[in-house]
């Protein structure tokens, strides 16, 4: 059971991880174990004093056994919140509490990182407790205790130290604020036959990740992107707007949710198909928004942390973990008003720079692009690969009511299959001027 959560953590599907250990079976030529009935229970007894554990042997300790479990997993210190889950998950199964199998998953991400050894607490204790040798008619020197590794917040790369700043010139020409009045007289914010409101994000130029000490690998190297005007939708889109296009879909509604709260239990697949539907049906192109687009309408181009500025202090703010869920890493001096989505519109005090709402919190937002790893260069109106570098993976962004708040970070990227769909995950929309 604990191979399956592995492969859950790492987003492996049920019959891919069937598939892989049934081929390292007839590799090795070893069989699945057959089930017995399970033993009496009796009642353990202390080891006699100066015998030892083979080795190689299970441990008793959940905490240690939760450790050995998330070295075999192979997965380095960029976890989606999904795979924190699945960890998770697997330490409760041991026997840890939710907040200690949090505590063990930090330790591991600090020992990839070269914070600290990570050494299960049997050997911890023999480092503590075994005696100093001293020689005779010697004065006994104690032993430097090791000054752990500071833990930077972005790995040096040779030959760069910030990412370069761009042309004021150039930027003062090509977005001063009489193109931009040019760009809003030329496309004016609109509302479509579903009632969606289409704002207009003008073109300009920002720096896309960030250097951030919260900052996932992932969110790295930071890079110039200049990208052009497009109308994106004010809020996601909602349970009434999306069932114009599916009407099955109501029975897959979240029991607290009414018409006003975002859709959910939605694949990138069906977001794709209601674009294309919207389109067909308006006479206009609307699509997912590319990673670029979503990161620029969230955050802007004064590299704030969060659509609203740098921290997340208050419940007005956004719907996360707070203290109304019972997840091991909410934020019990939050409330936020609910445990599962909101209606969308609840907090305006959250609002993007182009004002656009919703953009951290309630659901996760499907986009365009497939996952891949950013680029040291400046990009103009990126799109990502068709296909993408992880499998075929899509991205989502912005963090749900289940993420804790650094996942509400505007340059936080999560990614799935494509037709994965969640409880958390919804979509947005962006409509391309013409």
């Amino acid at each position: 059971a604990n191979l399956y959560l592995v492969g859950q953590a790492s987003g492996l599907q049920s019959e891919e991880m069937k598939s892989l250990i049934d081929a390292e079976l007839e590799k090795s030529g070893a069989k699945r174990r057959v089930e017995e009935p399970p033993a009496p229970v009796v009642a353990q007894q202390e080891a006699p004093a100066g015998s030892t554990v083979a080795a190689g042997a299970r441990s008793d300790n959940p905490p240690d056994e939760f450790r050995r479990m998330l070295r075999l997993s192979g997965l380095d210190g960029d976890l989606t919140d999904d795979q924190r889950d699945a960890l998770c998950n697997m330490g409760e199964n041991l026997g840890l509490t939710g907040g200690q199998a949090e505590d063990l998953i930090d330790e591991y991400i600090d020992e990839l990182d070269g914070v600290a050894p990570m050494l299960p607490p049997s050997q911890r204790e023999q480092v503590i407790a075994a005696p100093a040798i001293r020689k005779p008619a010697q004065t006994a020197v104690a032993r430097p205790v090791p000054v752990p590794k500071k833990k930077e917040t972005a790995p040096p790369r040779p030959g760069v130290v910030a990412p370069p700043a761009p042309n004021p010139l150039e930027l003062a020409a090509r977005f001063s604020p009489l193109n931009r009045a040019q760009e809003k007289a030329k496309y004016p914010a609109f509302a479509n036959a579903l009632g969606m409101q289409m704002l207009l994000v003008p073109s300009g130029t920002f720096f896309m990740g960030s250097m951030d000490r919260e900052a996932a690998p992932n969110e790295r190297p930071v890079a110039q992107v200049t990208q052009s005007c497009f109308y994106m939708s004010r809020h996601p889109v909602t349970n009434w707007q999306y069932e114009k296009f599916d009407p099955g879909h109501a029975a897959k509604r979240i029991p607290t949710a009414d018409d006003n709260h975002p859709v959910v239990y939605i694949s990138s697949l069906d977001a794709v198909k209601f674009c294309e539907w919207l389109s067909a049906r308006e006479k206009k192109k609307y699509r997912l928004p590319t990673e670029a687009e979503w990161e620029y309408a969230a955050r802007g181009s004064d590299g704030r942390a969060y659509p609203w500025g740098d921290n997340l202090d208050a419940g007005t703010l956004a719907n996360f973990a707070d203290r109304n869920t019972n997840f091991a890493w909410r934020d019990p001096d939050i409330d936020d008003g609910y445990a599962e989505t909101s209606p969308v519109g609840a907090y305006p005090k959250g609002v993007s720079p182009f004002g656009i709402e919703d953009m951290a919190g309630n659901v996760w937002e499907w986009c365009l692009d497939f996952f891949e790893a950013y680029k040291d260069k400046p990009r103009n109106n990126p799109r990502g690969s068709a296909i993408g570098a992880a499998g075929g993976k899509r991205i989502y962004r912005g963090g749900s009511w289940k993420s804790r708040a650094s996942s509400l970070r505007s340059t936080t990227r999560n990614f799935n299959m494509p037709t994965y769909s969640s409880n958390d995950v919804g979509f947005r929309i962006v409509c391309e001027c013409e």
